[in-house]
C-alpha cells in the first residue's frame, strides 16, 4: 500500500509538473498574440492616420480645383462679354479714321457738305 501511496504522489507530482508547463507554454503563447496583437492594431492605427491625411490632401486639391474652375469660368465670360462689347465697335474706328481723313482734306468750303455725308453714312 506505501508502494502505491508512493506512485500516485509520483503521478500527481508528475503531473503538476507538466500542467505547469502546459501553464507556462500557454501564457508564452498568449503574451507572444498579444504583442501580435498590439503590433497589427498599431499599424492599423498608422494606416488610419495615413488615410486621414489623405483625405485632407484631398479635400484640400478638390478645393483648389473648384477655385480654378471658378477662375477659369470668370475668364471665359469675361472674355466673352469683352467680344459682345468690341463687336459693334469694331467697324466704327475704321469709319472713324476714314471721316477724319476725310474732313481733314477739305476742312475749307465744303464742310457743310461733307458733314451731310458723314452723317448719312454714319446713320
Amino acid at each position: 500500500m506505501l508502494c502505491l501511496a508512493i506512485v500516485s504522489w509520483l503521478q500527481t507530482s508528475f503531473a503538476q509538473t507538466q500542467l505547469a508547463l502546459l501553464n507556462d507554454k500557454l501564457e508564452q503563447l498568449v503574451i507572444e498574440r498579444t504583442r501580435n496583437l498590439m503590433e497589427t492594431n498599431q499599424e492599423l492605427r498608422d494606416t488610419i492616420n495615413q488615410y486621414e491625411l489623405s483625405q485632407a490632401e484631398l479635400k484640400q486639391a478638390h478645393s483648389e480645383l473648384v477655385q480654378a474652375a471658378k477662375l477659369a469660368m470668370l475668364g471665359e465670360l469675361s472674355a466673352s462679354i469683352n467680344h459682345e462689347i468690341n463687336q459693334p465697335l469694331a467697324p466704327c474706328v475704321p469709319m472713324q479714321k476714314t471721316l477724319a481723313s476725310y474732313w481733314s482734306k477739305s476742312v475749307t468750303t465744303q464742310s457743310p457738305v461733307i458733314l451731310k455725308k458723314s452723317l448719312v453714312l454714319i446713320k
